[in-house]
C-alpha cells in the first residue's frame, strides 16, 4: 500500500535522486514509465524512494503494484507511459 502522505514534492525529490544516482538494475521498469521533462523514470521505484523522505526507508517492491503506482501518480499531475503511450487510468491501470 502506498502511504497517502507521499506528495508531488516527494516524487520530484525522488526524480532528483535518480538523476544523480541512477536506478538500481533490479528496480528498472519494463512497460510503465513516468514521463517528466522529456525523461522517463520507473514509477514504482520513484514511489518507493519517495517514502524514504517521510518514513526513513524505501517501500518494498512487494508493498504495491504498478497499477497502484499509476493510480497514485496520475492524480499528482504526472504522466505515465505504457509501451510508449500515455496511460488511460480506466483502461491501463485496473
Amino acid at each position: 500500500m502506498i502511504p497517502a502522505n507521499i506528495n508531488r514534492v516527494h516524487i520530484l525529490k525522488a526524480i532528483g535522486v535518480v538523476d544523480r544516482e541512477g536506478v538500481p538494475p533490479r528496480r528498472r521498469s519494463k512497460k510503465f514509465f513516468l514521463l517528466y521533462e522529456s525523461r522517463t523514470y520507473p514509477p514504482k521505484y520513484l514511489v518507493s524512494l519517495a517514502n524514504s523522505f517521510i518514513a526513513g526507508e524505501k517501500l518494498s517492491p512487494e508493498d504495491f503494484n504498478i497499477y497502484d503506482a499509476c493510480r497514485f501518480l496520475v492524480p499528482l499531475g504526472f504522466d505515465i507511459l505504457k509501451e510508449g503511450r500515455l496511460v488511460d487510468l480506466e483502461k491501463d491501470c485496473r
